[in-house]
C-alpha cells in the first residue's frame, strides 16, 4: 500500500509541478479546476499503478517493462489529448512530442522512484530529476505568479514565457527518461551475459 500511496504522491507532484499550477492557477485562475484535475489524476495514477504491475509479469525484463510502459502511457495520453481535450493531430509535430511526453512522464516518473533495488546511479538519476523540476518550476512559475499579483494588465508576455519554458522543460526530462533506460538496458545485459568466471562443465576445478 505504502508504495500505491507514493507512486500516487510523485504523480501529482510531477503533473502539478509546473504544468497544472501555471495552467490551472495562473492561467485560468481556478482553484477548482485545480483540484478537479488533481482528483481525475489520482484515479489515473492508481489505474496506471496496477497497469504496471500487470506489465511486469508480461515482460522478462524491467527495461523491456518500463520501455513498453513509457509508449503506452504516451500513446493513451495523445488519445486523451486529441479526443476528449479537443488538442487534434493536425497541431505541429513538436506539441505532439510534448504531450507524449508530459503523460508518459507523468506515469514513468513514478516508477522510477518506487523501484527496487536502487543502485547507486538510479539514485543519481531521483535525485536529478528532483533538482529539475524545482528549478525548471521556478523558472516557470514565478515570473508569471508575479505579474497575476501585481501586474494583472500586463500578462500576455508572462504567460507566453511561462508556456515556452513549460514546453522545453517537459521535453527536457526525456534527458533523465534515456539515462534511466540506458540504466535498465546495461542491468538486463549484465543480467543475461554469460559467467566466465564460472567452471565449464565437465572441465575439472
Amino acid at each position: 500500500m505504502g508504495k500505491v500511496i507514493k507512486f500516487i504522491l510523485v504523480g501529482l507532484l510531477v503533473s502539478a509541478f509546473p504544468g497544472e499550477i501555471s495552467n490551472q492557477l495562473l492561467m485560468h485562475q481556478s482553484v477548482r479546476g485545480f483540484w478537479i484535475t488533481m482528483f481525475r489524476y489520482v484515479w489515473f495514477l492508481a489505474l496506471g499503478y496496477g497497469v504496471g504491475k500487470l506489465f511486469d509479469r508480461t515482460f522478462k525484463t524491467r527495461y523491456a517493462s518500463r520501455l513498453a510502459y513509457f509508449f503506452f502511457y504516451g500513446c493513451v495520453g495523445l488519445m486523451i489529448e486529441w479526443f476528449l481535450l479537443g488538442v487534434y493531430p493536425y497541431q505541429p509535430s513538436p506539441v505532439q512530442l510534448l504531450m507524449f511526453t508530459f503523460w508518459a512522464g507523468m506515469m514513468l516518473t513514478p516508477r522510477i522512484f518506487i523501484d527496487e533495488p536502487a543502485p547507486d546511479e538510479l539514485k543519481t538519476i531521483r535525485r536529478g530529476i528532483v533538482r529539475y523540476i524545482v528549478i525548471w518550476s521556478a523558472i516557470s512559475l514565478l515570473p508569471f505568479a508575479i505579474a497575476v499579483l501585481f501586474f494583472q494588465k500586463h500578462l500576455t508576455g508572462p504567460r507566453h514565457f511561462s508556456m515556452l519554458v513549460f514546453g522545453v522543460g517537459v521535453l527536457g526530462l526525456n534527458f533523465y527518461f534515456y539515462r534511466y533506460f540506458r540504466l535498465l538496458k546495461s542491468e538486463m545485459r549484465a543480467a543475461t551475459a554469460p559467467d566466465h568466471d564460472a567452471t565449464p562443465t565437465g572441465q575439472p576445478g
